[in-house]
């Protein structure tokens, strides 16, 4: 039987179902070395349980997508941008711990661990990797850009100018010399 995670406690670490050995389907999460269990069938409160032992139908929680918006939850595979760096740009990047006192993530060329206060201070940003499209719609915007923005014989900006000028692009100059 699959488990419904829409019905879980929001802070259900596992699920089990389908009545092996008698088991009923529960919720379980563990905090620290402490097991708690909550029937599926109930809204109880978390009572302290010996936890799954033995359990084969045990699953754990999908993970939950990111939105995007701060931190990646811990395995997700994400682009950090590290603006202290002497070279910055987007890397790869996938958090593997983090706690109120460490971090282990990697990056681009190996497996890191820092304090979190030392990883707080690197202020680092975070995107979703980017798909081949929004990659190839970058590139062009940064080569449109550039078009625009060049200094050489005024170029297409000087173009853009005349025909703005002139207010209907009839008439305007579009010559690339003066």
């Amino acid at each position: 039987m699959d488990i419904d995670w829409s019905k879980a406690p929001d802070d259900a670490e596992f699920g089990a179902c389908g009545g092996v050995r008698g088991w009923s389907d529960a919720w379980y999460k563990k905090v620290g070395d402490q097991w708690f269990c909550q029937l599926m069938n109930r809204n109880d409160k978390w009572p302290p349980n010996s936890g799954p032992c033995g359990r084969e139908d045990l699953e754990s929680r999908p993970a939950q997508p990111w939105s995007g918006e701060g931190r990646p939850p811990v395995g997700v595979a994400a682009e950090a941008y590290f603006h202290k760096d002497t070279n910055p740009h987007w890397l790869p990047f996938t958090l593997k711990y983090f706690s109120e006192e460490h971090v282990v993530f990697r990056g681009p060329i190996c497996e890191t661990h820092m304090s979190r206060c030392e990883f707080d201070k690197y202020g680092f940003k975070f995107r979703p990797i980017r798909t081949p499209e929004q990659i190839a719609e970058e590139e062009i915007q940064t080569i449109l850009n550039w078009m625009v923005n060049r200094d050489s014989e005024r170029g297409l900006r000087g173009i853009a100018e005349d025909l703005h000028a002139d207010g209907t692009g009839e008439g305007a100059s579009l010559s690339m010399t003066r």
